[in-house]
């Protein structure tokens, strides 16, 4: 029986795994090219669509390029080949699903991400956290002792994390350099046993060759010790692995009425944000600039109890953690970023790096920009 939330459109992995839960740490390893983000964001989308409020830490493709795989995986239709016809009614659906992406790309540092994760899941009820994937996120180079120390001690932190804050936690690893024309194994993860050590369930997933054909393996089941294969089959129209695509045995109408129906029962906010007076922002224009490169740091200070969040979009924000209890303290700067201090002193201010500077928080996506609107 399940015991978690099940995916709906992998309804045999929702039978080995018994549903998605809090508190778990999963690794997911492919090969290269194999499709880990494409079914990965599918596997998303569809908790999503169930009220998982879902935050994305895209460290190796752009939010705007996997805010695009998402709209088609929804949809089915891929809209710069297809027209134009319904993407405004699906982009809209898309929106308003609890889906958050965080403002890093590239190399970060690991207490920064700590920090942002904490962040959206204290203000946005995070219950499950994507990081994709986590040799782009460190970084890692130096000696191999090195690396393996490092990602050991993120293995740890990312576990305790996931206990302490009650959310899921996905964890992307690329394997290590193997022959091309054997399948993966869970002692093909990159690293020391510690990843599958801290896991509760691993899986890979497995490239038959040059066919469309894919599998993904559940090498481990901490929850009941149930193992198994799924089999999965590459759609290319709707960027699609589980066999759910184009008009899904329905009219686009129907699809449009179902996704609406679920969005509307699984909000991104409790209560409508009210935008502030000094910004441009308003909920129904634009969270951010979604599928355009002025994709904006939103951040959501907390506000009285029972009071309406206050959504603001400046130009370059930072929430700095302030002591247990009290408000996280929005400031704004144009040039400098505001990073967390020790407590009961003053912020200290520091000069962003010229590369990976997105400031910790939460990004919600706007697939309506302009720059996608291409017949």
């Amino acid at each position: 029986s399940l015991s978690g939330t099940p995916w709906k459109r992998f309804p045999e992995l929702s039978k080995h795994l018994k549903g998605h839960r809090v508190g778990e740490l999963t690794i997911l390893t492919g090969p290269t090219g194999s499709g880990k983000t494409t079914v990965l964001s599918e596997l998303s989308l569809d908790l999503c669509l169930s009220g998982v409020r879902t935050l994305w830490g895209s460290f190796e493709i752009m939010n705007q390029k996997l805010g695009r795989t998402m709209l088609q995986q929804l949809s089915g239709i891929d809209f710069q080949n297809e027209g134009m016809e319904h993407f405004d009614a699906f982009a809209n659906v898309l929106e308003n699903l609890p889906l958050f992406f965080l403002g890093f790309h590239g190399t970060q540092h690991l207490p920064q991400v700590l920090e942002a994760m904490r962040h959206a899941s204290f203000v946005y009820d995070i219950k499950h956290v994507i990081i994709d994937n986590l040799q782009f996120m460190l970084g890692v180079g130096g000696s191999s002792d090195n690396r393996v120390a490092m990602m050991d001690q993120t293995y740890a932190a990312f576990r305790q994390f996931a206990t302490q804050m009650q959310v899921h936690i996905t964890l992307v690893i690329h394997p290590r350099k193997e022959d091309d024309s054997m399948a993966l194994q869970t002692a093909s993860i990159f690293g020391s046993a510690k990843a599958t050590q801290e896991a509760d369930s691993v899986l890979i997933l497995q490239k038959d060759g040059a066919s469309v054909k894919r599998s993904l393996q559940i090498t481990k089941n901490r929850f009941d010790g149930q193992v198994g294969i799924v089999p999965l089959s590459f759609h290319k129209d709707s960027l699609t692995f589980s066999g759910v695509h184009g008009p899904m045995g329905r009219s686009v109408e129907e699809n449009l009425a179902l996704y609406r129906s679920a969005s509307s029962h699984n909000p991104r906010v409790n209560s409508a944000p009210t935008p502030s007076t000094d910004s441009d922002f308003s909920p129904e224009s634009s969270l951010a600039a979604g599928f355009s490169s002025e994709l904006a740091s939103v951040s959501v200070p907390l506000s009285p109890a029972g009071a309406t969040p206050v959504v603001k979009r400046p130009t370059s924000v930072s929430v700095p953690l302030s002591p247990a209890g009290a408000t996280p303290v929005s400031k704004q700067s144009t040039s400098r970023s505001v990073m967390p201090s020790p407590a009961g002193k003053a912020p200290v201010r520091k000069q962003p790096r010229e590369q990976g500077g997105h400031l910790p928080g939460a990004t919600p996506l706007n697939p309506k920009s302009k720059n996608t609107k291409q017949r």
